[in-house]
């Protein structure tokens, strides 16, 4: 056998080595990327905040809520793709299938983020609007109570609206976070494009 044709039949026997494990190379690829881009990109890896004083002014306050929603899910599943070294095992067609799949998900989480971002902005006038929401938030619970317990009247009222409009913001974060979490976790049932075998 020449050189020429020799050199050739190396290549594709090769290449068709390297066809064998890429299922898994896929597969281990999105593994990696999921566990650290579900909880970098939905607020998880945000500590949760201590207790603040809930007449402090909006602006010395730490809202997790708005922390969670601050980050916009285009640009931190793209970072995310440089922080997963195993991703640069993907041949480049299926690097740049799976950048599609990512700017796809991203438009969709992009669209919960500022429908959650609008509730919690609403969340004073909505707590406000209805008492109910009082009635359900935290501070009926028996931790709320013992915080209350002492407080004048007006100051409790304040206290309980207060932590209604926490919760409200609350629960707007962590909906978002979950189908954030969500998303991100369903790439594993990615399909991925048909590879063409190797021919000698």
């Amino acid at each position: 056998m020449c050189k020429s044709r020799r050199r050739k039949f190396d290549l594709r026997y090769s290449r068709s080595r390297l066809h064998l494990p890429i299922k898994k190379i896929r597969r281990f690829a999105l593994g990696d990327y999921i566990l650290g881009t579900g909880a970098e990109c939905s607020g998880l890896m945000i500590p949760p905040k201590v207790l603040e004083k809930y007449y402090e002014p909006e602006s010395k306050k730490e809202n997790y809520a708005k922390a969670v929603l601050s980050s916009e899910p285009n640009s931190c599943l793209r970072k995310q793709i440089g922080l997963t070294p195993s991703l640069k095992e993907l041949t480049p067609d299926d690097l740049a299938f799976f950048q599609a799949k990512l700017n796809a998900l991203g438009s969709d989480l992009e669209k919960r983020r500022l429908s959650a971002s609008a509730r919690l902005e609403a969340a004073e006038r909505t707590v406000t609007s209805n008492p109910k929401l009082i009635q359900r938030t935290w501070s009926k619970s028996r931790v709320g109570s013992y915080l209350i317990r002492n407080m004048p009247p007006e100051e409790e009222e304040r206290f309980v609206t207060w932590a209604a409009i926490e919760a409200e913001q609350y629960d707007a974060a962590e909906e978002y976070s979950a189908a954030d979490r969500r998303g991100i976790a369903e790439l594993r049932e990615l399909s991925w494009p048909v590879e063409r075998e190797a021919r000698p």
